[in-house]
């Protein structure tokens, strides 16, 4: 006989990859959970750090200082030693070596 053929018993003393459990009927949470709405990008108010609610912006005076923000809460980074923030496109945050990047406007490290 095969795998497929032997009935899986139930109850104490079989392991629990035996078992065969229903199907969940409702979310396990339930419906008391209250999930935060995230703010929607028309009611969102630009700020210095972060011009856009959600995103990775440069700092505006040191090339190695960006803003990671989320839903308009910014959280200063720095990148590694050697290394400048590459404001290129704000939806990827990425460090990169200082000849690669031009850092004339932010020029502080």
């Amino acid at each position: 006989t095969t795998l497929a053929q032997h009935a899986f018993r139930v109850g104490a003393g079989h392991p629990s990859s035996q078992r065969h459990l229903p199907p969940r009927t409702r979310d396990p949470v339930g419906e008391a959970a209250v999930i935060p709405k995230r703010k929607q990008s028309q009611e969102y108010e630009p700020t210095k750090q972060c011009p856009e609610a959600n995103g990775f912006y440069p700092d505006s005076e040191q090339c190695d200082k960006y803003y990671a923000c989320l839903d308009g809460v910014h959280t200063e980074r720095l990148c590694a030693d050697g290394m400048v923030f590459n404001d290129y496109t704000p939806i990827e945050e990425k460090c990169d070596l200082p000849y690669n990047i031009d850092c004339t406007k932010r020029s502080k490290l």
